[in-house]
């Protein structure tokens, strides 16, 4: 008896009374559906789990985890009912296949709410609950696709009371997420919308080698794909099958060469850790051309489907030809969580690519397309990549994005970051007389943000377009950063009130790939540790009209380049992270062309300062720390600062400057270097009026030369004249690069002190 009292009051406690989370208080009645929760989580119910479960430690000795099992019941409970529906209901075909949709879907649901129970990562929670969510909306899409909406009437009544379950378990995740990073502290300083500049770390170090792997270095394959029968298989369906029969035994690898596989790929979920390769863009095609008008759902429509986890395509063309008279046609379609497509292009027209479901990474990608051809309900950031819209048909107008989230809670949306909106060949030519718009909201909490990226004068001004009359307009999120072009200004754009023109670093930090997509835990940077260049030159011949034009970028740990030479003219070398070491080498700029925030040290080089373009002053460096706590810089040692042979008749034109701050606490040293006359008096110029002049740290040290003399410098604060050898000694080679612990394994000459 007073075993049962214990139970009752336990269940009664956890169930009707307000319970503390992480400091917040949670009872069904601060659920969106408050009833809902009430009538499938009741007391009767409660004292059944907790009796059978007191001395087990059971998951479900929570709110926030019997909320999770409530549902996960009734989702095994819905999908039992869609297997025995009666076929009566669906004797049309498109019907039916909208209907083949759901089962596949709610399959899918009941997978990741059982992944979501046994999980104790916050952040995959609330990936798993809302790619459920996702999943249910997707399910009643196949049928609004056919304009077949009466035919949901066939399904459980209860199936919308599910969908308030989910809404409500999600609810609960979010509301315990925001309060454990209310409650995390954090620790040093996040460079903004920067994880590793490149992929953030996703994957295994086995994987980004993988990634970063090129035909002079050849991988380990373990399936080969080839038209002409070279390889294990002709199809890449063959080749998928056969390495699934390897999946859970590490990466899969599967080389598809050069040609074109006109066929329909889907890889299901059971296939995990598989990576695809091609032979790169426009080399290996896999194309097809399903869509909705000849009787396929949009979801069922895509060239390539993918949802096992930890996909990884790269160097492959993913394409949709059937044209945009035929409406919805997908040339890739996923829904693999940890997904990640580098150097690939997507080519279609309307709903090119499909960011169905989970966390999916796009680099260094082509997207083409007219009509939302960007859409789903992932959490996606497609970054450094060309985003070509084409000619739609002559009643369209092109919208880039759809983003899909239905629910206030998801942690889903659409990033664009320091990529390119422009217009393709076809529509180029034309453009003026078509309006392109960077999105539309497909659903009610639809969440897109634009950063950083290049936007082309085809954006129309007003930026953004309804999808009907004022639906959404205050519930969305649409938001624009830092971005550049003819198509960038926000002084036009829509007023709605879930439009945002972001101005707060800390709040465009939040759709970074680190913080949006917790990209840190999951995506690799392909920046090899240990990398050694010698006798190489690396160039970028896009002139100084085109601005930025990196030829080197290197974000490699022990990094060594000897006798090399690197050629540009703006943003030539870029030294991003980590420790590099360069000795005996050239380098050719003209604006802020070394420049980054590594820990570098540039010993025995030749830097040589080009012909800028007539409106120009030349700037050799701009370095990057944004902490006072990091301990980078640029050190130039023991090497020469000169004009180039374009410049030298005419330098007197030009003034040349030794550096500006890029950042609050640029760190920038030179140490016994030689100096020529064309170094302006000044030595160094700000960034913009007074930005970082105190809080900088420039220093010279004994360098020679015509343009050495410190008596005219800049009278900043940060400005150091350093005559005392145990403070210069601090920038060595020794001290600064701790560099005689690992050079000397590279083989390459240096010295250790001043």
């Amino acid at each position: 008896m007073d075993k049962f009292l214990i139970n009752w009051c336990v269940g009664y406690f956890l169930l009707y009374s307000l319970l503390l989370v992480h400091g917040i208080e949670l009872s069904c009645n601060q659920t969106p559906y408050p009833h809902v929760c009430k009538h499938y989580i009741d007391t009767s119910h409660a004292i059944d789990k907790i009796s059978t479960t007191l001395d087990a430690s059971s998951s479900y000795s929570s709110f926030h985890d019997m909320a999770l099992k409530v549902t996960m019941d009734q989702a095994i409970k819905y999908h039992k009912l869609f297997s025995t529906m009666e076929m009566n209901n669906f004797k049309d075909t498109r019907a039916k296949l909208a209907w083949e949709d759901c089962l596949h879907l709610y399959e899918d649901t009941i997978h990741q709410l059982n992944h979501s129970m046994r999980s104790n990562n916050i952040n995959d929670k609330l990936t798993w609950q809302s790619a459920s969510i996702a999943n249910h909306q997707t399910c009643q899409n196949g049928f609004i696709d056919f304009n077949l909406p009466s035919h949901l009437n066939y399904f459980p009544s209860m199936l919308t009371n599910f969908s308030k379950l989910l809404s409500n378990s999600l609810f609960i995740s979010n509301t315990i997420a925001l309060a454990s990073s209310s409650s995390a502290k954090q620790v040093g300083g996040r460079k903004l919308l920067s994880s590793h500049d490149g992929f953030p770390n996703w994957v295994s170090s086995s994987d980004r080698r993988l990634l970063q792997a090129t035909r002079a270095a050849p991988i380990k394959v373990d399936v080969v794909v080839a038209q002409d029968g070279s390889g294990n298989y002709k199809t890449i369906s063959e080749g998928v099958a056969e390495a699934s029969k390897l999946s859970g035994k590490g990466r899969i690898v599967v080389h598809v060469k050069a040609g074109i596989y006109k066929e329909n790929v889907d890889i299901k979920k059971t296939v995990k850790k598989l990576m695809i390769i091609g032979d790169g863009i426009d080399a290996t095609i896999i194309t097809s051309n399903r869509n909705t008008q000849d009787g396929f759902t949009t979801f069922r429509s895509a060239t390539f489907a993918v949802s096992g986890e930890g996909f990884i395509a790269k160097d492959i063309t993913f394409e949709n030809t059937a044209g945009p008279q035929k409406h919805q046609a997908v040339a890739l379609r996923s829904g693999a969580d940890h997904s990640v497509f580098y150097r690939c292009s997507f080519k279609g027209y309307q709903d090119t690519l499909y960011v169905h479901t989970q966390r999916q990474f796009y680099r260094d990608s082509d997207i083409y397309g007219t009509v939302d051809f960007i859409f789903g309900d992932a959490i996606t950031v497609l970054q450094n990549c060309n985003i070509y819209v084409r000619k739609p048909m002559s009643n369209q107008q092109n919208t880039v994005t759809a983003q899909g989230r239905t629910d206030p809670n998801e942690n889903t949306g659409i990033i664009i970051h320091n990529s390119r909106i422009t217009a393709s060949g076809d529509l180029k030519p034309i453009q003026s007389n078509f309006k392109t718009f960077l999105g539309r909201p497909w659903q009610k909490y639809s969440r897109t943000v634009i950063l950083k990226s290049n936007l082309d004068g085809l954006v129309n001004p007003l930026g953004w377009i309804p999808w009907s009359g004022s639906f959404a307009l205050s519930t969305l999120y649409y938001g624009e950063y830092m971005n550049i072009g003819a198509g960038a200004n926000t002084k036009g754009r829509v007023n709605w009130v879930g439009f945002h023109v972001i101005n707060d670093p800390s709040e465009a930090v939040k759709f970074s790939v680190g913080d949006f997509l917790n990209g840190d835990s999951w995506i690799p940077a392909v920046s090899g540790e240990g990398f050694i260049a010698k006798d190489i030159t690396f160039e970028n011949t896009a002139g100084p009209q085109k601005h930025q034009a990196v030829a080197l970028r290197s974000g490699a740990d022990h990094s060594v380049f000897y006798r090399c030479s690197f050629k540009g003219y703006q943003d030539t070398l870029y030294v991003h992270t980590q420790r590099q070491f360069y000795r005996d080498s050239d380098i050719y700029g003209t604006v802020d062309f070394i420049f980054g925030d590594a820990i570098t040290v540039l010993q025995n080089c030749n830097i040589y300062v080009r012909k800028p373009m007539s409106n120009q002053q030349n700037t050799v460096t701009a370095q990057g720390r944004t902490d006072p706590n990091e301990n980078t810089g640029i050190i130039i040692h023991n090497s020469r600062i000169t004009a180039s042979g374009d410049l030298k008749p005419i330098q007197s034109n030009f003034k040349t400057f030794l550096g500006r701050p890029w950042q609050k606490y640029s760190r920038t040293v030179i140490l016994k270097s030689n100096l020529d006359g064309l170094v302006n008096p000044l030595g160094w110029i700000p960034w913009s009026g007074s930005f970082a002049l105190s809080t900088l740290y420039y220093g010279e040290y004994m360098n020679i030369g015509a343009g050495a003399n410190t008596k005219g410098r800049v009278n900043w604060v940060g400005f150091h004249v350093i005559n005392d050898p145990s403070e210069a000694v601090k920038f060595s080679v020794g001290d600064f690069l701790n560099g005689d612990s690992w050079i000397p394994g590279s083989g390459v000459p240096f010295d250790v002190g001043l």
